[in-house]
């Protein structure tokens, strides 16, 4: 992270961060049992008066330092504006251990809860070389074409994501649907340029206690002092999370929503004048989420909650005949419910965000560690009124 600090330096860390880089510059140095002596080396740069700005000097200098030491070592760069020569320091910490991508992804699945040996779900390796040492690290959503130029541009060669990447519900390595994909071809060539290992962890995430997928998306709505459990509330919101927010309007929660999911617009189902509180994020409406029997179905278990007093809901994929049906049909009524249909991936986005805290501190910093938004999937066209 580059920053302009009281002190007029531009300072930025090379794995290991710009304000914390003594600590964690001291945990390696713990690490390897070498806390004394001389352990960093010290180099400058220097520009002649008025040949760069300070934000070009410090530019340059970061990218030399990335060139020539950043695939091996933690390094600060600060840029110092207190003469009439621009200049660049250089602390490089020389002890250097390797880490692979199978070392970062083991550490991942120590960190979640354990599965069987014989395990056969969707988790799992679908591109590139664990055993390759890990030059960086990137989270995203999905692996799109998008996500893995940006992770190669960053020099990350590791990506973790949480759904598919060659268009498959099984989430094939590969293309196994019979006949020509130049889409899938393109894709493989480019992760090949880059020489990017793709990681998915989607199960080992919602089997996190609690789930570490929504536990990031609370947290970065910034809804997490507004989270109501399920055993303090008489509204029973099945396999979702419940919120009594600050009274907002329809509208404007489905702005706030577009705000901070960074989305191109956003379907409502709801009147934008109506005043609500009580709001739940939930699972998913297609057929067989959640209860399933002749007569009941995750749909109607959230038609119930709204006839508790629940006055709107966040769902992910949907069907428009069980709860959606229902809130329209409660409008003409008069009530005074809603349903954001934001979609399965702006509903999951900040889950990434929040794995981009949580892996860098399992590998201490001593990797780059990016979270790459997705970008919304959909873009409007605006109906134009006569």
């Amino acid at each position: 992270k580059t920053k302009l600090n009281e002190s007029a330096q531009l300072v930025t860390g090379i794995h290991c961060r710009a304000d914390h880089a003594w600590e964690d510059m001291r945990a390696v140095q713990e690490r390897f049992g070498k806390t004394d002596g001389v352990v960093a080396l010290h180099a400058y740069q220097s520009f002649r008066e008025g040949e760069v700005t300070p934000e070009q000097c410090h530019k340059i200098g970061v990218a030399l330092a990335r060139k020539v030491w950043g695939k091996r070592f933690q390094v600060l760069v600060a840029t110092h504006m207190n003469t009439d020569n621009l200049h660049n320091h250089f602390v490089i910490l020389t002890l250097e251990e390797n880490m692979k991508n199978s070392d970062v992804i083991n550490k991942i699945l120590k960190y979640h809860p354990q599965f069987p040996d014989n395990y056969a779900g969707c988790d799992g390796y679908k591109f590139g070389d664990p055993n390759a040492e890990c030059n960086g690290i990137a989270t995203a959503l999905v692996p799109t074409v998008d996500v893995i130029r940006r992770t190669g541009e960053l020099g990350c060669n590791l990506l973790v994501v949480h759904e598919p990447i060659f268009y498959s519900t099984e989430d094939y390595p590969d293309w196994r649907a019979g006949g020509k994909n130049s889409v899938y071809e393109e894709k493989k060539a480019l992760l090949d340029k880059y020489g990017i290992t793709v990681w998915r962890d989607h199960d080992h995430m919602h089997a996190h206690n609690p789930d570490s997928i929504f536990t990031g998306v609370i947290k970065y709505l910034g809804w997490e002092n507004y989270y109501i459990p399920s055993e303090k509330s008489s509204i029973k919101v099945p396999m979702g999370y419940l919120f009594e927010l600050p009274e907002t309007t329809v509208k404007e929660l489905g702005q706030y929503l577009e705000d901070k999911l960074a989305m191109n617009g956003l379907r409502i189902v709801g009147n934008p004048e109506d005043k609500i509180r009580k709001v739940a994020i939930v699972g998913h409406l297609f057929p067989g989420f959640g209860t399933q029997s002749e007569t009941r179905e995750y749909g109607t278990d959230l038609i119930n909650a709204m006839e508790q007093g629940l006055d709107a809901i966040i769902p992910g994929e949907v069907i428009e005949w069980t709860v959606l049906s229902y809130v329209r049909d409660a409008l003409a009524l008069g009530r005074k419910k809603a349903v954001f249909n934001i979609g399965h991936f702006n509903m999951e986005e900040l889950g990434m965000r929040y794995a981009q805290d949580w892996i860098g501190d399992l590998v201490d910093h001593k990797v780059p560690v990016h979270y790459l938004p997705t970008k919304d999937i959909y873009r409007y066209i605006e109906r134009k009124h006569l």
